[in-house]
């Protein structure tokens, strides 16, 4: 018998949410979808961003922010294969 196994790619890490912006970094080129959630989920989503090709592989887009919520993200690499919910960050976060 085969065995499969998938390792999803690490989640991306949101690293500042501020004045319609976010920023963070992911495992590698690919894209992120941004979500907002009164929780750690994607209740609502927000837009899409590149993963750039350089190291560290950071993202940067400028969306509407509601207030009272989290940011979430997925990361989807050049495969396809699709992280879990990234840890949620509240509006704002500037750590």
């Amino acid at each position: 018998p085969w065995l499969v196994t998938t390792v999803l790619p690490q989640a991306p890490d949101i690293t500042l949410v501020r004045d319609n912006t976010v920023l963070g970094s992911c495992a590698g080129p690919g894209e992120v979808e941004l979500f907002s959630d009164p929780g750690d989920q994607g209740e609502t989503y927000l837009g899409t961003a590149q993963c750039d090709d350089g190291a560290p592989h950071e993202f940067s887009v400028s969306v509407a922010l509601p207030s009272d919520r989290f940011v979430t993200a997925i990361y989807t690499d050049t495969s396809d294969q699709s992280s879990g919910f990234s840890v949620p960050r509240p509006i704002p976060y500037e750590p």
